[in-house]
C-alpha cells in the first residue's frame, strides 16, 4: 500500500513476497508456535509495467525473489 504523493488516499500494489507491509515471519512463526506445519500460495499483484513483456518479465522477477524468501521463512 502506497500513498498518493498528494496524500489523499493509497494505491495498492504488489511487492515480492517479504517487502511488503505484511509481517510474513511474525505469521509463520506464530503458525509454528501454535504447533502447525505452514505452508503459502503464492500470489503476487504485477504492476503493469510499458510492455506485456516488460510485465512478465518483472512478474518472473517477482516470483523467484518471493520462493527464495519464502524457503528461508518456511522449513
Amino acid at each position: 500500500m502506497v500513498r498518493f504523493e498528494h496524500e489523499l488516499g493509497f494505491s495498492i500494489l504488489g511487492r515480492p513476497a517479504g517487502e511488503g507491509r505484511l509481517e510474513v515471519e511474525w505469521v509463520i512463526d506464530s503458525l509454528k508456535e501454535k504447533g502447525r506445519n505452514p505452508n503459502a500460495i503464492l500470489e503476487i499483484w504485477t504492476p503493469f509495467t510499458k510492455t506485456l513483456e516488460k510485465t512478465i518479465q518483472l512478474e518472473e522477477e517477482w516470483a523467484r525473489k518471493s520462493i527464495d524468501y519464502l524457503n528461508t521463512v518456511i522449513s
